[in-house]
């Protein structure tokens, strides 16, 4: 027993100097079998895997050639495209909800705008009804929220991002088309490259003057109100929205089938005149197709007008933009006189 206890420290280091030569002696991995380094595992020390994604540098944003400054109005908003590019960054990356660049797998086209509210005491929301067309007629929807999608004060400008997801690394982003506008209303494009053709909205349109209108009583001779109405300003339009006297009057943005026409006209009466003003439901009548209709005006001014004067007054209606279109004037128990609207 005391020969064996004798022999282990002998063994112990006979053996010590051939498992430093098997560890490689400076700390280096060796194969068991060739003797030759193996490469580091970064799967092992909690490094990413070879095979998990393309290199940073093939994940770096690149700019849309061929995007230049450039503006587009819908609603109340000034649209203005600054740059554009394509990136593989997450859109919670991009809006600042994580505090650096994150990259994901699928790419995105960002488009840096500048939004303004034109109105002056009437704030904006242009949130939804933002979309991205790639030339194929399918329409991609904004992905972000950003200061520019937020709510705008009257008259103020924000900037920030839009982004919408591509369907592959090759999508054909020169050919891309800003779309503002929900689905089932009239939409105003940007295309993001190339030439900026002129919108065909708002176009000047003639329409002649009523004349003589006849308001009031029909049956009473005192109480009717004959006046003069001289159309000043005929506008087809998608939208239509002004400042006039510390207020902002709008409307809605025009149905995908209709438009909106704006009639600008003056209204005189004679001196003997009392409390004249065109009644917007019994002495103004929207024809369409030949047939007398009930429809309101959307915005107006047609109060009173006081006697030996001329007052600046308009009309807006939502009209059909494949019919004839006609305004009656005056009341329908009496004289009146119709004017042609025309519209494509």
């Amino acid at each position: 027993m005391r020969s064996t206890y004798r022999a282990l420290p002998a063994a112990i280091a006979l053996a010590l100097p051939l498992a430093l030569t098997a560890c490689g002696g400076d700390g280096e991995a060796v194969s068991p079998l060739s003797g030759e380094a193996v490469a580091p595992s970064s799967t092992a020390s909690g490094g990413p895997s070879p095979s998990a994604s393309p290199s940073a540098s093939a994940r770096e944003a690149t700019p849309v050639s061929g995007v230049t400054e450039r503006t587009v109005s819908h609603t109340q908003a000034d649209v203005t495209v600054l740059s554009a590019e394509v990136s593989y960054e997450t859109p919670a990356s991009k809006t600042g909800e994580v505090p650096d660049p994150l990259p994901g797998d699928v790419p995105h086209l960002y488009v840096e705008v500048k939004v303004a509210n034109r109105l002056l005491n009437a704030g904006l929301l242009l949130q939804d009804g933002i979309f991205l067309d790639l030339g194929t007629g399918e329409q991609l929807p904004n992905m972000l929220r950003t200061d520019a999608t937020d709510n705008l004060g009257p008259g103020t400008t924000a900037d920030g991002w839009y982004g919408f997801e591509l369907p592959g690394a090759d999508a054909p982003v020169e050919d891309a088309v800003l779309v503002l506008g929900e689905l089932d209303r009239r939409q105003d494009v940007l295309p993001l490259t190339g030439e900026q053709p002129e919108p065909e909205y708002p176009k000047e349109i003639d329409v002649a003057s009523p004349g003589r209108v006849l308001t009031g009583s029909v049956d009473d001779h005192s109480g009717q109100c004959p006046m003069e109405v001289e159309i000043t300003g005929a506008t087809l339009a998608h939208w239509v929205g002004f400042d006039e006297g510390g207020s902002s009057h709008r409307t809605e943005q025009a149905g995908a089938d209709t438009l909106m026409v704006r009639l600008d006209f003056d209204v005189s009466t004679g001196p003997d005149a009392v409390a004249c003003f065109l009644h917007t439901q019994d002495e103004l009548h929207l024809i369409v197709d030949g047939q007398r209709r009930g429809d309101s005006p959307r915005i107006h001014e047609t109060g009173n007008v006081d006697s030996g004067t001329t007052a600046q007054q308009y009309l807006v209606y939502e009209v059909p933009a494949d019919a004839e279109v006609a305004l009656e004037w005056g009341n329908i128990e009496g004289r009146t006189v119709v004017t042609e609207i025309p519209v494509p």
